[in-house]
């Protein structure tokens, strides 16, 4: 027969490695975060409230597997072309969009960081 400590230990020893796993998933998240974080800022420094400039740009931070066509900073100089554009790149980098098509955490992580950042220039 199993006294009570054995029984807890034998609950315990889970919980342990489960907290372990959660750890170390917590810091790999941060990692990452940091990482995201650096390579985000490289690409939005001195862009900030312009538009146009984060619109011809997006591709650089997006990576080259997001099907983002590149819109050349010619093609928005109208204030009607930047509307659309900045639509449809909204749209492209939308949360809830990316969330259906299963994106990767680098995905979700950088077009949520995007899609604030294009929110903030309106």
């Amino acid at each position: 027969m199993i006294g009570l400590w054995e029984c807890g230990m034998l609950r315990i020893q889970p919980m342990t490695n489960m907290l372990n796993v959660y750890r170390f998933t917590m810091l790999a998240a941060e990692r990452l975060a940091e990482s995201l974080d650096a390579e985000f800022k490289r690409w939005s420094i001195g862009k900030e409230g312009n538009l146009r400039a984060l619109l011809s740009t997006l591709q650089y931070i997006l990576g080259p597997g997001s099907d983002w066509q590149p819109i050349s900073l010619t093609d928005i100089i109208m204030s009607d072309a930047v509307k659309k554009a900045y639509r449809k790149a909204t749209l492209h980098v939308h949360p809830d969009k990316l969330q259906q098509q299963g994106a990767s955490i680098r995905e979700k992580y950088i077009c949520e960081k995007v899609f604030d950042l294009l929110k903030v220039c309106i």
